[in-house]
C-alpha cells in the first residue's frame, strides 16, 4: 500500500528480516521493537509462530488493530531502496512480491480473499512474473502453477468475495469485486497463454 499504491486498507505490516534469522536477530527485535509498539500500542498478543515472530496491537482506547509479522524464513526475492518519509527503506521489487502474492494464494491454510484482490491489482499493472520464485517454492514451471491458479479462480464462489475484505474496499470496489474481478483475473491469466 505505501510503495505500490495497492488500492486497499491494509491493516497488515509484514518485514523481512535480510539475512539468517537467529536468536541473536530474535532477541535485537524484542529488544529495540517492543518498546517502541508499547509507546505508541497496547500489545493484545505477540507470539513466536513457526515462520514468524508476531505482534498484534491496537491504538491506546480504540479498536482499530495492527498486526506486524516479521518472516524468520529467507526472503524469497530482490530488494531496492525507497524513500519512506526521508528513511530509506529496502522493499521487495514488484514482480517479486508479485510472484510471492501468487504463491501465498494457494499455499495459505485456506483462500484469503485479500491475496485474490492483491494478485488482481498486481496483474492490472501488468506487473513481471519472476518465474524463478515460482518454481524454487512450488517444484512447478511458471504455466504449470498458473494453471492452478486458474483453477482456483474458476471454481471459487466470488459471492463470498468481500468476506474479510468488505472494511478494506469503498463501495466502488466491493461492487467490482462482486461482478467483474474474476473474469478480469481470468482474463489476465488466459494472456499468459495458459
Amino acid at each position: 500500500m505505501f510503495f505500490y499504491g495497492l488500492p486497499r486498507l491494509s491493516v497488515d505490516l509484514d518485514f523481512d528480516i535480510l539475512g539468517d534469522y537467529n536468536q541473536i536477530i530474535k532477541d535485537k527485535i524484542i529488544t529495540h521493537l517492543e518498546p517502541i509498539l508499547k509507546d505508541f500500542w497496547e500489545i493484545t498478543d505477540s507470539a513466536e509462530k513457526q515462520n514468524t515472530l508476531l505482534y498484534e496491537m491496537r491504538y491506546k482506547n480504540d479498536e482499530r488493530r495492527l498486526k506486524i509479522e516479521i518472516s524468520k524464513r529467507w526472503a524469497s526475492g530482490k530488494f531496492e531502496v525507497k524513500n519512506f518519509f526521508w528513511e530509506n527503506i529496502s522493499v521487495m521489487e514488484k514482480s517479486d512480491l508479485f510472484s510471492n502474492k501468487l504463491i501465498a494464494l494457494l499455499y495459505r491454510k485456506g483462500i484469503t480473499n485479500r491475496d485474490i484482490f492483491d494478485i488482481w491489482y498486481f496483474f492490472n499493472l501488468w506487473i513481471h512474473i519472476n518465474p524463478i520464485i515460482i518454481e524454487e517454492f512450488t517444484w512447478q514451471s511458471l504455466h504449470e502453477y498458473l494453471q492452478r491458479v486458474q483453477k482456483m479462480i474458476q471454481e471459487y464462489d466470488f459471492s463470498k468475495v468481500l468476506y474479510w475484505l468488505w472494511e478494506m474496499l469503498d463501495n466502488k470496489q466491493k461492487n467490482f469485486a462482486k461482478t467483474k474481478m474474476k473474469d478480469e483475473i481470468l482474463g489476465y491469466l488466459s494472456f499468459y497463454h495458459l
